[in-house]
């Protein structure tokens, strides 16, 4: 299990190569459990390569608690991350019908 720090949506992580925007966290009943989720675009803009992006969606994990506040004033959640090959085929499976051409993370 690791705390999932809730993030902010809508504002733009820039990295030496680009930057990326998370625009929903979302939750599913999966196999009777919460599973929580991010979806954002991430962008790639001024590698040698030229401009690149793309949406993805990143599964933290099955939620353990809920959602409360610590210390900082951060929103988190105990989540249990998904190891499990044949369970992330299956959410993949899931999540790839609802956003098409996305790739789909696992982990914190």
């Amino acid at each position: 299990m690791y705390l999932f720090v809730h993030a902010s949506l809508g504002e733009e992580v820039r990295f030496i190569s680009g930057g990326y925007r998370l625009l929903a966290e979302e939750e599913m009943i999966h196999r009777g459990r919460r599973l929580i989720y991010l979806v954002g675009i991430a962008e790639v803009d001024s590698s040698c390569c030229g401009h690149r992006g793309g949406r993805f969606v990143s599964v933290a994990g099955y939620a353990c608690s809920q959602k409360k506040k610590d210390e900082g004033g951060r929103w988190v959640t105990e989540v249990e991350e998904i190891l499990e090959s044949c369970l992330q085929k299956e959410i993949e499976g899931i999540l790839i019908r609802t956003y098409p051409h996305s790739q789909i993370v696992f982990g914190n």
